[in-house]
């Protein structure tokens, strides 16, 4: 069983600039969809996080998409779109003139678990 607030999954990670879902992630998704349909109740956030690269404007609409990319597929898999929240965190937590390898890391999808059992 898995607690409020709870960060289970690996999170889904995104080219610059790109908010497709690359083939590479998507069985991670996986995952996450099997999540939902054995846990009836459970709900998730999709949290964007975008790099420091490009305005916050850009970048809050840019987390935007990518999390709702993420819930577009895991809706496709199957999983009940009422129970799948998305946010932007845009490059609020995004390490200032980073290099290329962290900016990598900080483009992502995560996946926090709201309640259910």
């Amino acid at each position: 069983e898995l607690a409020d607030g709870e960060r289970p999954f690996e999170p889904i990670f995104f080219g610059f600039d790109q908010y497709n879902i690359g083939s590479d992630e998507r069985a991670k998704l996986q995952d996450v969809a099997t999540y939902l349909s054995s846990n009836n109740d459970a709900r998730i956030l999709i949290e964007g996080y975008c790099d420091w690269k490009g305005t916050p404007a850009y970048n809050k609409s840019l987390g935007d998409r990518r999390a709702s990319s993420v819930k577009q597929y895991l809706v496709d898999l199957g999983s009940d779109s009422n129970r799948i929240e998305v946010l932007s965190m845009g490059d609020e937590f995004a390490t200032p003139n980073a290099d290329s390898t962290t900016s990598a890391l900080e483009r992502k999808a995560h996946f926090v678990v709201l309640g259910g059992s």
